[in-house]
């Protein structure tokens, strides 16, 4: 972990167990993926944070991060108008994933 916070990196991509749309901070439940994505986000000039909308408006144990200006936010359609409102007011893009057909007509087959 030490070697980590050595390097540099363009783009951090992390996940979370929960996200606080209104300070920003995302959690984990894992001290250790906690850290690694503390040290990430901290080293990175960009983070992309990938969080299902299950997750949103929830704390867990460990604090993994900080949405903030320099992080874009990727998510499903279930994210409610109010916490996309918060997470912008931020200053974090926030990317609404659009459901696919691709399985449903692969499925047909």
């Amino acid at each position: 972990m030490s070697q980590l916070r050595e390097w540099c990196f363009d783009l951090a991509v992390v996940g979370a167990d929960a996200l606080d749309s209104v300070s920003g901070e995302f959690y984990s439940a894992d001290l250790a993926t906690a850290a690694l994505s503390q040290a990430a986000q901290q080293r990175a000039e960009q983070t992309f944070a990938g969080i299902d909308s299950s997750k949103l408006d929830k704390r867990a144990l460990s604090v993994a991060g900080r949405l903030q200006k320099n992080t874009t936010l990727f998510t499903d359609s279930g994210i409610e108008v109010a916490t996309k409102r918060s997470l912008r007011n931020l200053g974090v893009d926030v990317v609404v994933a659009a459901k696919s057909n691709k399985r449903k007509n692969k499925d047909k087959r």
